[in-house]
């Protein structure tokens, strides 16, 4: 494990030097073009080739620094304003002093002077071509930054939208689950004989429910006042079923906000999956609004054995808001009660 840590390290700063080594090409045949071509000659290319290499790749691995380490310390995410901020300016700062040290260098080497007396002179021409660099070196950076991000929002984008659909289809293949109309027939079939008006009743409602998820299956967002107008056909249509097992209460005031569509019959199905339903274990359910959720809560009559299906419609409901509203459900357990928070706006 050792040994592969330590090639991993050595190939990722091989990968950092070579970098480091093309991105000097490109900013000295970037200043060559624009900034040196009267200065430079046959006698002294080497020199300003070789001095630009040193200033580059010393800026490159001391602003890479910095950069991961502001990354860690202040996401772009968070407060992108003041990133820029901080980046730009720590960069310029130790930029400056990788510039100091170069330059106090050069003078040490290559000439007579002292450092000190340097330094108590120091010419702002002497600062040119390394600011140059620094300049050319950070825009690199950053556009490089911004392309990769520009990238990671689109591949985010499209990620969500592909679980936007899936959580549509989990939501459309859930109500037209053969186990859902096969249960639903049976019910029927059962009315037929004992009340033809509660028959009738019951065959509305189912096609009511139908008809809400074929006309709002594209849709992104609907009115809240039709999500509970569905969401009560569906809690009526499984009262036949679970007759006084299942109580609901349903207090919405304002009906004029929007709600992903489905979203209740998902949040009601999970209910009615995870729990008994029984005249000694009645299934209670509660919808009602509070600070922009509206919110459906059931208490808790778990069953032994617990299906683990409708947690992949909760999950795909989840990144449909997410997706759609840039807001996340909110789930909140008890001992006693499970609670949904559906977002509304």
């Amino acid at each position: 494990m050792t040994k592969c840590n330590s090639k991993n390290t050595i190939y990722s700063l091989l990968f950092h030097v070579v970098k480091a080594f093309g991105l000097s090409l490109v900013i000295f045949v970037f200043l060559y073009i624009f900034l040196w071509s009267n200065t430079i000659n046959s006698s002294n290319f080497w020199f300003f080739f070789g001095i630009n290499l040193l200033y580059s790749m010393s800026l490159y691995f001391a602003n890479s620094y910095l950069i991961n380490y502001l990354d860690k310390i202040l996401p772009w995410d968070k407060q992108p304003a003041k990133r820029l901020f901080y980046g730009v300016t720590s960069a310029l700062v130790v930029s400056a002093i990788i510039i100091l040290l170069i330059n106090s260098i050069q003078v040490a080497v290559f000439t007579n002077h002292s450092v000190r007396d340097y330094l108590a002179n120091i010419n702002f021409s002497d600062f040119k071509m390394p600011i140059y660099v620094t300049v050319v070196t950070l825009l690199l950076f950053y556009s490089f930054f911004f392309y990769k991000e520009l990238q990671k929002t689109k591949l985010n984008e499209a990620k969500l939208q592909a679980e936007n659909t899936m959580s549509k289809y989990i939501a459309l293949k859930d109500q037209i689950d053969p186990h859902f109309l096969f249960n639903n027939l049976n019910v029927l079939y059962s009315l037929i004989d004992e009340n033809i008006i509660n028959a009738k009743k019951f065959v509305k409602n189912l096609s009511m429910i139908y008809r809400y998820i074929l006309e709002n299956k594209e849709f992104e967002l609907t009115s809240l006042d039709t999500e509970i107008d569905f969401a009560t056909k569906y809690l009526e249509l499984l009262k036949f079923r679970f007759e006084e097992s299942l109580r609901f209460k349903i207090n919405i005031k304002d009906k004029d906000k929007k709600i992903v569509p489905l979203s209740t019959q998902i949040a009601l199905e999970n209910a009615i999956k995870h729990n008994k339903i029984t005249d000694a274990h009645p299934l209670n359910i509660e919808i009602f609004e509070e600070d922009n959720y509206l919110i459906i809560k059931n208490n808790l009559n778990l069953k032994n054995s617990s299906d683990n299906s409708l947690n992949t419609g909760i999950h795909s409901l989840n990144e449909r808001y997410k997706f759609i509203m840039k807001k996340e459900l909110e789930i909140i357990k008890t001992d006693k009660d499970f609670i949904i928070k559906l977002p509304i706006s």
